[in-house]
């Protein structure tokens, strides 16, 4: 028996809870007939053709999570998430359409995404990757206070307003020799005087601000996911896409 991170209650913990969950591994086609992952080297993609390496089941730990908390209270979420990026959107297919373009890029713009439930399960992979000891997860640095903060947002199912952790999702499909069954190591850099965490896989980008209540309200806002269930997915110039991605690359 140990506290789980999560409902922090005192249970027996899964030996094994991946932190970016199991089916977008299964989405990319990243495991082979024996489920194994196909780890990806990023710089070997224009060097030779040796660009797998095998191990089992992707990144997951041990010792954080009790089975109610990882199989139905974030199992929940994931079910949904399942629809949205391999389903009925297919955001990791292809990005989906561009249908507008405005100031600030050509957009892909998406309904009927479930604000609540969306938002909590990208927040997810968030928080899973803060607490995580993986060393593919150590760039990923947030506050504990903010830790906590997500942590009760994930329990209590309140994804708060757009403003709280916004996240912003762009694509970088526009080069279409760059690959997608990729899933890159997050970062976390200073973007416009915030703390922001990328993680990377299908061909997205998706950015994590670490605020609440964002000062910077009108220009994230409308790059987010919004309460009106809608998700916009920015793509990225193509002469600028490799430059994003050899940013995953260190």
């Amino acid at each position: 028996m140990a506290i789980c991170k999560l409902c922090k209650q005192d249970k027996t913990l899964l030996k094994m809870s991946h932190i970016i969950p199991e089916f977008i591994y299964e989405g990319l086609n990243l495991y082979d007939a024996q489920h194994k992952y196909f780890k990806s080297d990023i710089h070997k993609f224009v060097v030779d053709d040796s660009k797998y390496d095998r191990i089992p089941k992707g990144e997951y730990e041990g010792d954080i999570l009790c089975s109610d908390c990882d199989s139905i209270l974030l199992g929940r979420i994931e079910s949904y998430a399942t629809t949205v990026l391999f389903g009925k959107n297919d955001f990791c297919s292809n990005g989906g359409r561009i249908t507008k373009n405005n100031s600030i890029a050509p957009v892909a713009v998406f309904e009927n995404v479930d604000y609540v439930q969306f938002k909590l399960f990208l927040l997810s992979i968030l928080w899973r990757a803060s607490i995580s000891k993986r060393d593919f997860f150590y760039n990923v640095k947030i506050s504990e206070v903010h830790q906590e903060n997500i942590r009760h947002m994930l329990y209590s199912n309140t994804a708060k307003d757009v403003n709280d952790y916004p996240i912003i999702v762009r694509s970088y499909k526009a080069d279409e020799t760059l690959p997608v069954a990729f899933i890159g190591q997050p970062k976390t850099e200073e973007n416009l005087g915030m703390s922001a965490v990328t993680f990377l896989f299908g061909g997205l980008f998706i950015t994590y601000y670490i605020t609440e209540a964002c000062e910077d309200a009108n220009i994230l806002y409308f790059q987010s996911i919004k309460k009106d269930n809608t998700l916009s997915i920015y793509f990225i110039p193509p002469e600028d896409c490799g430059v994003y991605l050899r940013k995953f690359m260190s």
